[in-house]
């Protein structure tokens, strides 16, 4: 009876290593050394998510056989193992998306226009 209660509670601790969680702390920066604030941070397979405060720190809860994977508009993203407690990341620009731009769509309102219209032309110009 000994045996399996001894046998029981190994099974039971050796299935806590494997899967333990634990958070993790890092930094992200740029390739200048500038903290990035508001990168993402996805554990790989999952929804879950964190961003990057205004000094580019972090943390998050990952088990340790998991991927994070760091991403930031304008940066080449990277992913990284979550075997470490600390971890601080460096995102290179990338140069291909360098000349892109992203125009928000607002809401057009149509109202009747209030104020002075000109016209002038060419000559009018000319003559001043």
């Amino acid at each position: 009876m000994n045996k399996i209660k001894i046998l029981f509670i190994l099974i039971l601790f050796s299935q806590f290593s494997f899967s333990q969680s634990r958070i993790i702390y890092g930094s992200v920066f740029d390739d200048t050394g500038y903290p990035l604030p508001g990168a993402n941070i996805v554990i790989e397979g999952t929804k879950t998510y964190t961003q990057t405060d205004f000094d580019g720190c972090f943390s998050i809860k990952v088990n340790s056989d998991q991927f994070l994977v760091f991403t930031y508009m304008g940066f080449i993203s990277q992913r990284l193992s979550a075997s470490k407690n600390d971890i601080d990341v460096i995102l290179q620009t990338d140069h291909s998306v360098k000349n892109d731009c992203i125009i928000p769509s607002l809401p057009v309102k149509k109202e009747k226009f209030r104020g002075a219209i000109t016209r002038i032309s060419a000559e009018e110009i000319k003559q001043q």
